[in-house]
């Protein structure tokens, strides 16, 4: 049965992302196996161009930001890190420093944004007031 390219691209992206250290190679070779018993090695430049956008675009899914006006203690960041890994467990995590926050942090997750900034609190609190 043979597959589409965008299939072995994403079959790739997946075995590229999931695979532990020391069994890319292993794990490569079988995928190139597999492109040589489906016949369609020859298409590998356009498969490896796919599944480069697949990761792309996983990656930038599983990005997670935290923006804080200075630096975070070790303590914080360690906690901030613990919570952020159980709402996106393969989490890409960036520390950013944004001076516009004042104080506080703001989290930029895949799915939304939480602000705990004090640039955010007072955005809430003018919104409050205004009702």
């Amino acid at each position: 049965m043979t597959r589409s390219l965008t299939a072995y691209a994403s079959l790739l992206a997946d075995l590229i992302l999931g695979s532990k250290k020391g069994e890319l190679e292993s794990t490569l070779d079988n995928f190139t196996n597999l492109l040589k018993e489906d016949d369609v090695l020859l298409q590998v430049e356009l498969i490896i161009a796919k599944a480069e956008k697949i990761i792309e675009q996983k990656i930038r899914e599983q990005t997670v930001t935290i923006s804080s006006a200075s630096h975070l203690s070790p303590e914080v960041k360690k906690m901030l890190v613990e919570k952020i890994e159980k709402l996106v467990p393969a989490a890409m995590i960036k520390e950013v420093m944004d001076e516009s926050l004042l104080a506080g942090v703001k989290i930029e997750l895949p799915n939304g944004v939480i602000d705990g900034s004090l640039q955010g609190q007072l955005n809430r609190l003018a919104v409050g007031l205004k009702v």
